[in-house]
This record gives C-alpha cells, sequence and structure tokens, in this order.
C-alpha cells in the first residue's frame, strides 16, 4: 500500500525535518501496486541545469513556471506553453550528482495522496569524481492534482538488493480554481 498521510507518523526512521512543508525519511513500504495510475503528459530531463542546488517545485502559475525555467536553463527562451487550469508542472533538481537525468517512474494516487517516485537516470561512464558533476533534472507536466503530493526518491544500495524510497519532499494539497 502507498503511504498516506498516516503513514508519515508511522515506525519510519527520519533523516531530515523542517519547516511545515518538508521532512524526509527512510521507507521501509516495497513499491507500490495499488493506486490510480496518473499520466504524465510530457517531460524535460536531462544532466545539465543551471538549478545546481537540490530542489523541487509544484508549478502552478505562469509565473512561477517562467522563474523556473528560466532558472534552470542553460540557453535563453521561453518557457514551455502550459495550461494551468488543467495542468501543473513537477519539477526536481537533483543538484550535483553523476546521473544524466531524473526520471519519474511512478506516479499514483492512492487513498487521496499522490506519491510521485523518481530515480536518477545512471550515466554510462561516470567516474565519480566531483569534475564530471552534472545537475540532473526532471520537469514533468501532469493533470492538476489538488491533493497532497509525497515526492520520494530511489535508494538501492546494491545492484541485488532491496529498493526502498526516501521521501525528499511533500506538498500540500492546492486550492481548486474558482470556476
Amino acid at each position: 500500500e502507498l503511504l498516506g498521510t498516516e503513514a508519515l507518523q508511522a515506525p519510519e526512521r527520519y533523516l531530515v525535518s523542517d519547516a511545515q512543508r518538508h521532512s524526509s525519511f527512510l521507507s521501509e513500504v516495497p513499491p507500490p501496486v495499488p493506486g490510480k495510475p496518473v499520466p504524465v503528459l510530457k517531460q524535460w530531463k536531462g544532466a545539465a541545469s543551471s538549478a545546481t542546488n537540490k530542489a523541487f517545485h509544484e508549478v502552478v502559475t505562469q509565473e512561477l513556471w517562467n522563474d523556473i525555467w528560466s532558472g534552470h536553463a542553460k540557453q535563453p527562451g521561453a518557457a514551455p506553453a502550459v495550461d494551468f487550469t488543467s495542468q501543473i508542472v513537477l519539477a526536481v533538481f537533483a543538484g550535483p550528482s553523476q546521473a544524466s537525468g531524473v526520471s519519474l517512474v511512478d506516479l499514483r494516487e492512492d487513498g487521496g495522496t499522490v506519491i510521485a517516485r523518481y530515480a536518477l537516470d545512471s550515466q554510462p561512464g561516470a567516474s565519480g569524481t566531483a569534475a564530471d558533476s552534472a545537475s540532473p533534472f526532471g520537469l514533468f507536466l501532469v493533470p492538476r492534482l489538488t491533493q497532497p503530493i509525497i515526492v520520494q526518491e530511489k535508494i538501492q544500495r546494491a545492484p541485488d538488493g532491496p529498493t526502498k524510497w526516501l521521501v525528499q519532499y511533500k506538498f500540500e494539497p492546492l486550492h481548486p480554481l474558482p470556476p
């Protein structure tokens, strides 16, 4: 079963916690099977963002989208068109890493909560040195979600070891748009 709001207080091991909207902990819950998948309508991802710090954004306005896009894009240009009355953008900036991008591996709604699980894409031939460090990102256009969104990163310490999910961020529910 997916982590719901109640599970956030369950016997999870907290690693980081700050103000009301963010907490990180290691989930012992196996990958989900139930729940309703949420489609990813479009994605932009790669290894080279100008946003070099780890960050998560739920982009719900054109103004914020323009700011996120211009702060991330290495080349000047307008942000792609998004209809924010029916869509939002989930933005994941991984910070310094050897990864070639960020993939959204599972996005589903279960019990009034949306779980967004992502993984860093491996970069063939990465040497692991600071000089080779990139700033991988993933920007995901999805239907407008009003439920809380829990963003989890795939953690696998050994190739044949169990997959665990580190909660990186929790977005509070959005207020519905006025008619």
